[in-house]
């Protein structure tokens, strides 16, 4: 059988699957991607078990016909394709691709032998904007752990409670949380860990519709924009009692500007510990003082900054590393923190928020010796996930 597709539709629909598709996988067939050709349509699949997109372009085919090709050859000689309508031809188990300059061939596989991933559609789901919950997404996954050995911390947890979305993640030195009201009741109760290669895969195609549909059960979350959807199996691990590391009790408010502290913290820490990578606060009424010091070699820097703090005078470390990654999220000039003491974790809001969200970060201290005068003498290295989450949380 035939089709006719023009390259640009082919390529739209090809990158939307192409990034599940494994490069190397002891189950051969997954490095393929199935054309599912309908009398309207031609649907594109691809899955590595953990996960699969489907999306669809519209065509006209005088009969249907699918068949799996390997997904890096094919997509690699599409992309480099001009604009012109391509011709198609599934014989047998072979797909021929023809443009007025040439043909090309590619081995196929029935589609029998590709997976099936079936899904039970559930009736209970909301919908959100697509661009909120990209902006959701993107403040969590850079707090997301690598660790293992806490395979909860690795994904990102999606909560429903109280007609709100709670979208959540850290590493345990670090935590970020959004807050998204009014989603609606349906799938309240929920709590669904998401892997980071299902929300990559999702940021992805967040061009594909205005609205996403979400679906959830106990296995699985389903995203639905427009003509395609997205499956994630949901990492099976219970997600720790995070709410209770959130210093909420913070007392003394620093404003400052975003970029000011960034660009200070920057050039500060060139001279900080290699071990722990910290920068020391030294907070006064109108100041902050941000330094670091190289006892290897004997370097040191400092910077002061005009800031607005309504707090006593403060001494606090904090990673260098981790404060530019969570100053990178804020988008807003100026940047809040609500601070209380060296040992307390630091909250840190923009300045102002999204209308129906609310975005908070926590950062960890790094924990400081100090002498007699209250000047740093050494510094620890930063505490584990366990000064966060004990086992059994």
């Amino acid at each position: 059988m035939r089709f006719t597709i023009d390259r640009q539709s082919l390529m739209t629909g090809l990158q939307r699957v192409y990034g599940v598709v494994p490069a190397r996988s002891t189950v051969p067939v997954l490095t393929n991607v199935l054309l599912n050709v309908l009398p309207d349509k031609l649907e594109i699949v691809g899955t590595d078990l953990e996960m699969s997109v489907r999306t669809s372009v519209p065509i006209e085919a005088p009969e249907a016909g699918a068949i799996a090709v390997p997904a890096r050859p094919f997509h690699e000689v599409v992309r480099e394709l001009p604009d012109i309508p391509i011709e198609f031809e599934i014989d047998g188990l072979q797909l021929f691709l023809r443009t007025p300059q040439g043909e090309y061939r590619f081995p196929g596989t029935a589609k029998e032998e590709y997976p099936a991933i079936v899904v039970e559609k559930s009736a209970e789901y909301v919908v959100l904007p697509t661009d909120a919950l990209t902006r959701m997404v993107n403040r969590a996954l850079f707090a997301v752990s690598t660790d293992q050995l806490r395979l909860a911390l690795t994904g990102v947890l999606f909560e429903f409670t109280d007609n709100e979305l709670r979208v959540v993640a850290t590493d345990g030195h670090r935590l970020s949380r959004t807050v998204r009201q009014n989603v609606g009741d349906a799938l309240n109760g929920k709590k669904c860990i998401l892997p980071t290669k299902s929300l990559n895969v999702l940021l992805r195609n967040t061009d594909a519709a205005d609205e996403v549909t979400l679906r959830a059960s106990a296995e699985h979350m389903v995203f639905e924009l427009g003509d395609t959807t997205i499956y994630s199996k949901l990492i099976a691990a219970k997600y720790p009692q995070y709410e209770r590391t959130i210093p909420m009790e913070n007392q003394f408010r620093m404003i400052v500007g975003r970029d000011d502290l960034a660009a200070a913290v920057r050039r500060v820490r060139v001279f900080s510990s290699v071990i722990s990578n910290a920068v020391t606060f030294k907070l006064e009424a109108k100041s902050l003082e941000i330094s670091a010091e190289d006892e290897e070699y004997g370097g040191g820097a400092r910077e002061t900054l005009t800031i607005d703090y309504d707090g006593p005078e403060l001494l606090a470390a904090y990673n260098a590393q981790f404060l530019i990654d969570i100053l990178r999220h804020i988008d807003t000039p100026d940047v809040i923190f609500r601070l209380q003491d060296s040992q307390t974790g630091a909250l840190v809001f923009p300045s102002e928020q999204v209308v129906g969200e609310e975005f908070m970060m926590v950062i960890m201290p790094v924990m400081l010796g100090t002498t007699a005068t209250g000047a740093p003498e050494d510094e620890a290295a930063a505490p584990d996930a366990h000064y966060y989450f004990q086992d059994g949380d």
